[in-house]
């Protein structure tokens, strides 16, 4: 759903404002402006703003790329993260079986001998991505590991998503 669609809606209450915000919503309708929250979210975030007054200078990608794969069983989400001394900088935090959140502190990766760092281009602080996984899954039964750069989360789907795969 487009940011303004809900307005847009034939079953919307009429009146104005006053009369829109007295009438109940049903869970349905607050799922949809949730939705419309985030996109707005998505859309005017700092980096916008940043951009807006010129106060960017240069531009670094943020975020973490993802890949879910699945088996009968399992689904595996697999994380890019390059340079984590261990999986304690990263974290899984579950919303709900079908929403989580990945937490990961990026850090300096400082080479063996190295005394001074000189310069960096590398990031070096906590980034966050919500991930809504297709399928739900049990929220306290899950293994992970660390391996070339990939976190791998493999999270074990509920008894109903299993029967119906």
């Amino acid at each position: 759903m487009y940011p303004f669609d809900f307005f847009r809606q034939q079953h919307r209450p009429s009146g104005d404002f006053g009369d829109f915000f007295q009438n109940q919503f049903t869970p349905e309708h607050l799922h949809h402006i949730k939705q419309m929250v985030k996109q707005y979210h998505s859309l005017l975030n700092e980096d916008f703003w940043k951009n807006i007054y010129g106060l960017s200078k240069q531009h670094t990608l943020q975020m973490l790329p993802i890949e879910i794969w699945e088996s009968k069983d399992s689904l595996f989400l697999s994380i890019i993260v390059p340079g984590l001394a261990n999986m304690n900088e990263a974290t899984l935090d579950f919303h709900s079986e079908q929403e989580v959140t990945i937490t990961v502190k990026a850090n300096s990766i400082k080479p063996v001998n190295a005394e001074q760092l000189l310069k960096s281009e590398l990031p070096q602080q906590t980034y966050q991505r919500e991930i809504l996984l297709p399928k739900r899954v049990d929220p306290f039964d899950y293994t992970s590991s660390y391996e070339r750069g990939v976190i791998t989360y493999v999270l074990i789907k509920t008894k109903n998503e299993m029967k119906t795969s």
